[in-house]
């Protein structure tokens, strides 16, 4: 994906065109040719950063692979099979441990750096010596939050993908403050997309949304210690709900509900107290719907994504752009509400949510309708040259995935792994649906004229990929579609 945005930039310089689609109505920076040039430069960075933080992961991996292997030797039979023996119980020493490690890696990359830029070889060359150390430890933080949090919620690939998003924005939250701060230590703008409004504001919702949990953290954390805890083992039983509002009330999330009393037509909010009133209510509307089955539900939200996000794209990609910033500030917020338990709408959240869970949901976090928004984001959040790459992940989720899964489950019959429910049938629906509704875009002048063939052939990959990946397909597939389109010049 990195490689690719740098050849978007790199083909617009080479031929004078504007690398964001033709119906982007956000101002482009004042000088064009010399802010191609600094994207260049930034998109270079940007390789180079995919590629430490790709090392650091495999790092991580070999690490904790020799080490699992070491501590079985010693351990003999008396560990249980699929049970990682050498991580520590406790939470303190296992995050002391962690974050020595952490610290050697960050020093062991940077002497890496330094040693390349000795031997001349042209490698990292494009990330200076306090980059290396920031985004190093920013990515294996990432790692640490994200499998502590989210405990077996994620697949390798996934957890990658995620806290290489998380890094990004980081950097580019860093970069534009030493630009504000130091203006003369930097000659341009290091971001990664042109420094617009709508990047000002995504660094505002994403990234401000995961602070605003990180510095609450001590409050979430007790409120969700206290919502476990039986009231029979509390030493003030009577006291539960009144600590569970006050810290509500400190997140900032009760704090809001007395600005609902004066409009009309909206449900009593004091009777959510009774959490298991709202539970009730959540639960009931869910089995209101008895023709519905578990897949069913979860395409229904991929067909919404089609009927409100190709309008969005047709007429304003900018502003979907912030709209889907937004989304996803407001989806961070309301994990927060069901993961930590929030007074009075934590257990109502989860009901409500537990009932589009799948297997692929096994954590403690529920991440599918992240993934889903990622999904379709992503690719427009990576500002592309043509609508059509902006189509693409709502075109492949919102149709392909949506048609795969039914043809399959009705018409499957040739599975592409045995022990794997993606079939043959299935693919070639995902891979005919996407290209019929990309060509009546087109029709339609959605979409500029494009190269069936060749869009064909990089469906056609995609949804190998999708038949043999045990990742989410949500965030995967789109994006590795994504990144094939840039590179086949569709």
């Amino acid at each position: 994906m990195s490689a690719a945005l740098l050849y978007i930039a790199e083909r617009a310089l080479a031929t004078g065109t504007d690398p964001r689609p033709p119906n982007w109505y956000v101002d482009p920076p004042r000088v064009l040719p010399q802010s191609l040039a600094a994207l260049i430069v930034a998109r270079r960075n940007l390789v180079d950063l995919a590629t430490v933080c790709s090392t650091i992961l495999i790092v991580h991996v070999t690490a904790s692979w020799m080490t699992e292997r070491r501590h079985r030797r010693r351990a003999g039979a008396k560990v249980p099979e699929g049970e990682v023996s050498s991580v520590p119980r406790k939470e303190g020493w296992r995050t002391y441990l962690y974050g020595l490690f952490a610290v050697s890696v960050s020093m062991w990359v940077l002497c890496v750096r330094i040693a390349l830029a000795e031997m001349r070889l042209g490698i990292w060359q494009n990330v200076n010596y306090y980059e290396i150390v920031a985004l190093s430890m920013f990515f294996q933080f990432s790692l640490y939050i994200s499998i502590r949090m989210a405990h077996h919620g994620f697949t390798l690939g996934e957890l990658a993908i995620v806290c290489f998003g998380g890094t990004v924005l980081f950097m580019e939250g860093v970069n534009l403050t030493i630009a504000r701060i130091w203006p003369i230590t930097t000659p341009f703008v290091k971001t990664y997309r042109f420094p617009t409004p709508l990047l000002i504001y995504q660094l505002a919702l994403i990234p401000g949304s995961l602070l605003i949990g990180f510095l609450l953290s001590p409050l979430l954390y007790l409120s969700r210690r206290l919502a476990q805890q039986p009231v029979r083992r509390l030493r003030f039983p009577a006291a539960k709900a009144r600590d569970r509002r006050l810290l509500a009330l400190g997140d900032t999330t009760e704090s809001y509900l007395p600005n609902f009393a004066g409009i009309p037509n909206l449900p009593n909010l004091s009777n959510l107290p009774n959490i298991p009133n709202g539970a009730q209510m959540a639960n009931e509307w869910l089995e209101g719907v008895p023709t519905l089955g578990m897949n069913a539900r979860r395409k229904f939200f991929h067909a919404l994504a089609v009927v409100m996000f190709v309008p969005g794209v047709a007429v304003d990609p900018a502003f979907l752009h912030l709209a889907f910033s937004g989304a996803f500030a407001l989806f961070v917020f309301a994990e927060y509400v069901r993961y930590f338990a929030l007074y009075p709408l934590g257990a109502a959240v989860h009901v409500f949510m537990n009932a589009f869970l799948d297997q692929k949901d096994a954590g403690t976090a529920i991440l599918s309708h992240f993934y889903l928004l990622i999904g379709c984001a992503g690719c427009v959040w990576f500002e592309g040259p043509s609508r059509l790459l902006l189509y693409t992940g709502t075109l492949v989720l919102g149709v392909g995935d949506a048609m795969a899964s039914i043809v399959g489950k009705r018409f499957g019959r040739h599975r592409w792994v045995a022990t794997s429910g993606k079939t043959v049938e299935g693919s070639v629906a995902l891979v005919a649906s996407v290209v019929l509704s990309a060509w009546l875009l087109r029709v339609c002048g959605c979409a500029e004229r494009f190269s069936v063939w060749r869009y064909t052939v990089v469906l056609m990959l995609g949804a190998l990929l999708e038949g043999f990946s045990v990742q989410n397909d949500n965030v995967v597939l789109p994006l590795y579609v994504w990144t094939l389109l840039v590179f086949a010049e569709v």
